[in-house]
This record gives structure tokens, sequence and C-alpha cells, in this order.
């Protein structure tokens, strides 16, 4: 959509003094607030318009621009005008943000809006990550563990106000680098861009006298010590959360989240895959052909195991009810018992004898 003339939007002649520009926006600006013109629903492009206009033409080097090569000349110049701000950004980031407040005599912008607070925010502490290992046994039962995280913690001596004493209703005064608009215009050309103010971080306001422990943050770095509970059952990888246990946040933020990563220790005998454990059994020749009754591990114990006769290679025996517990619920996996009959590699002259005697009995049945 083409643009309007500046100077047909604000209802001013070209020859206008600044003081004239000055006061026919501010009438516009009454007229189309969108928070007075409630019934018309093109006020707040109106009114971004008149802003507009009026920023073009207040700037001296912006408007000899203008009145010398139209939209075009301050598209060329890299000027963009309001199309993609919204009016909550007119009037806290911009340079002319106090004489849109002015126009309303409000401290915020309008009926039924108000501003960002100035002043420095509190705001929400950082999620922390703690790795613990466990061994199986561990993670299988369950235990109570003690963890030591570094983190910030609130500051005693200040009471997380960031002032000294503990005074933060009197310890604010206007940022000297900003004057307390929480921004800095700088000009560029024909430019003048509006940035956030890095001394105050846009918040308007400094502390006058900041804590010397916390700097004014209200929380310094120290080692804590808490005590946790694993519950049994918890897989390799698995992530704990402790709501509020993270980092304390800037002036009583509230705290972020502490997670907790759970690391197994790789067990001698076992493989755990889900909630089962799996096991490899070594049997001897004799016993796969006969069977037997044997005793097994278990993360509890042992139990015991009936191999049949005849078991094969690789066979795989269940023992239900032996392997690593649910966590959500009740009931503990299986153990599985992967069978390996092992060939002797030296055997005594008797042993020996016994061996050939049963190749013989083999080579009959052919």
């Amino acid at each position: 959509m083409a643009k309007r003339d500046y100077y047909q939007v604000l209802g001013v002649s070209q020859s206008a003094s600044l003081e004239e520009i000055k006061a026919a926006y501010r009438r516009r600006a009454k007229e189309c607030h969108p928070d007075v013109a409630k019934g018309d629903p093109n006020a707040e492009e109106t009114f971004k318009a008149c802003t507009e206009a009026y920023e073009v033409l207040s700037e001296p080097q912006r408007r000899q621009l203008y009145d010398a090569y139209g939209h075009a000349g301050l598209e060329s110049s890299g000027y963009r005008g309001f199309a993609h701000v919204t009016i909550d950004d007119l009037f806290e980031n911009f340079p002319f943000a106090d004489l849109l407040n002015g126009i309303f005599g409000f401290g915020g912008f309008g009926t039924g809006r108000t501003r960002r607070p100035r002043g420095p925010q509190m705001t929400r502490g950082a999620d922390l990550r703690y790795d613990l290992t466990l061994t199986l046994e561990e993670a299988g039962e369950g235990k109570e563990v003690e963890i030591e995280v570094h983190c910030n913690i609130p500051c005693q001596e200040c009471g997380t106000t960031g002032s000294k004493g503990g005074d933060p209703e009197g310890g604010y005064v206007p940022c000297p680098n900003c004057g307390g608009s929480g921004m800095v215009a700088r000009s560029r050309g024909f430019l003048s861009i509006a940035s956030e103010c890095r001394n105050c971080a846009g918040a308007g306001y400094v502390l006058k006298d900041p804590c010397p422990h916390c700097n004014g943050e209200g929380r310094l770095l120290s080692r804590r010590t808490l005590k946790m509970d694993i519950p049994p059952g918890v897989d390799d990888g698995s992530r704990l959360r402790l709501s509020g246990e993270g980092e304390v946040g800037k002036l009583g933020g509230p705290a972020g989240d502490l997670y907790v990563f759970i690391h197994l220790q790789e067990h001698d005998l076992f493989r755990l895959v889900g909630t089962d454990l799996h096991y490899d059994l070594e049997v001897s020749f004799p016993q796969a052909v006969l069977g037997d009754r044997l005793s097994v591990p278990t993360l509890n114990g042992e139990a015991k195991l009936d191999l049949p006769a005849g078991v094969q290679n690789q066979e795989v025996m269940r023992i239900k009810g032996e392997g690593f517990p649910h966590m959500r619920r009740k009931g503990r996996g299986d153990l599985l018992v992967h069978v390996n009959v092992v060939t002797p590699k030296k055997v005594k002259k008797e042993e020996k004898g016994l061996y050939k005697r049963l190749r013989d009995l083999e080579k009959e049945k052919e």
C-alpha cells in the first residue's frame, strides 16, 4: 500500500516549523490513539502513521531527505518506518517515548495500558545439570545420595535486594548513561537508531550503592549440598527433575530446576536391556546332556535354575521376576540366562577314556 504524504498525515504545510509539527502530532495522536478511538478499526495503523510522520519531520536531516526525494529517498537510506513495529514498542523503545507519554499525562501510555516497570527486574534462575553415576545394584535398590552443586545462592548480606544494607526502595537512581529511559539513540547519517542501554540493560535505573558481596545481583556463587532419593529402577540415561533446586534468580527471582542425569556403571555379570537382566551361564557337556539343578546369581542374591536334559548351546532360560525393577510401577523384569556349553581344552586320562567310549557309541548308532 502506498504511503501518504507525511505533511498530509499530520495536517501541516511543508513550511511548518518544528513546534507546529510537534503541536500537530500531539493533536493527531490524541484523536487516533487506539485506546481513545476504540470504535475505529484503523486507529492503530493511523496512530503508527502519525508517529512515523512525526519521527521523519522532526529530524532535520531526515526531513531534508524526504523533502528532496520523498519516501523513496528515505528507503534508499535504510529507513523502514513502523510497518512492523507494535504500539507498545513505540511507547517503550523509541527516543520520543516520553513525548508520547506526555501527550496523555500518564506515567504509562494511555487508558488501560501500562509501561514496563523501570528499574532492574528480578529474573528466574538458570536450570542446572548434575551427572550421577550408580552401580547396577544401587539403581535397582534405590538409595539416598548427597550431591554438591556449584551455583548462585541468595545473598544473605542484602537479602537478595542487591542494595547495600538491603534497602531496594531508596537504592535506585536514574541510569547516567541513558538518563532513565533505558534506550540510547545514535545517529548514523540520516538514521537515528535507538538501542537498549548497556549500562542498565534497558531498565532505566541502576543501584546507587550496590551490595559489595554480590555486586548488586542479590545472589552469589557458592557450593550447595543437598540430599535426594534415587527411586528404584532408574535406567541409564534417566533424567530426574528437582523443581526449584537450580540457581536462584537475580534480585530474589525464582530458582530454576536441577536435572540429575543417571549413568550406570558396566556390570561384571549382567547386561541390562529394558527391565530384563541377561546373564551368561557356562555349563559342561555332561550337564547339558543330563541336565542339572544350578544356582545362578541375581541382584538380590541367588536363584535356582533347573537345567533340562539336552539343553542346547545358546539356549535362553527365563527366571521370572528376578530382573530389574520397574521405575513407575510395581514388579520386576526377568532374568534371562544364556546357556554356553563349554568344551574342555584339557581332560584327565580317565575322562579322555570316557569321551572315547562315548564317541564309539555315537558311531555304533550310525
